[in-house]
């Protein structure tokens, strides 16, 4: 849609960039709410749904999917699981991962909250590719220095359990 007037130019080129920054400044000048809902849809997605492949074949090939197992046998989730139980393993283990990361390494800056400056510069890493990330293009990839960083935070809960 941007370059429907100059097939030409290619995506992500410095002339594709000319192209469509007056019009992204224009967005942000007439609704900041816009860019504001984007940012948060995006970051929400991107933390939760990200959607990554693993790279294990028998989990990602559409066939697979949920969405064709049920417009192919009408079966529900259990049925599914039952017929593809490692590709229903491999889905449930993606959409669980980043959050239950997330959710531990936010207990563990809650349990070590009194030396939260010692925690700022991982936090400045996450913070520093989300701000990018988020308002260009979220994909989990994408989030791979945060989940990192989320890792090590994580690592904290461990360390701070009671008697240690």
């Amino acid at each position: 849609m941007v370059t429907a007037g100059r097939p030409e130019i290619a995506y992500g080129s410095p002339e594709y960039d000319d192209l469509i920054r007056p019009r992204v400044l224009e967005v942000l000048r007439t609704r900041p709410g816009f860019l504001v809902r984007l940012a948060a849809h995006r970051l929400i997605r991107g933390l939760f749904l990200p959607g990554d492949r693993w790279g294990i074949p028998a989990a990602e090939a559409p066939g697979h999917s949920f969405a064709a197992f049920r417009a192919s046998t009408g079966g529900g989730p259990i049925a599914y699981v039952a017929a593809e139980p490692l590709a229903a393993v491999v889905k449930i283990v993606q959409r669980l991962w980043n959050p239950l990361l997330l959710a531990v390494a936010l207990l563990s800056l809650w349990l070590h909250r009194r030396r939260w400056r010692e925690h700022l510069p991982f936090l400045g890493v996450a913070a520093a590719f989300l701000a990018i990330a988020v308002l260009l293009h979220l994909e989990g990839r994408y989030l791979l220095p945060a989940v990192l960083v989320w890792t090590l935070l994580a690592s904290g809960v461990r360390a701070s359990a009671p008697g240690r």
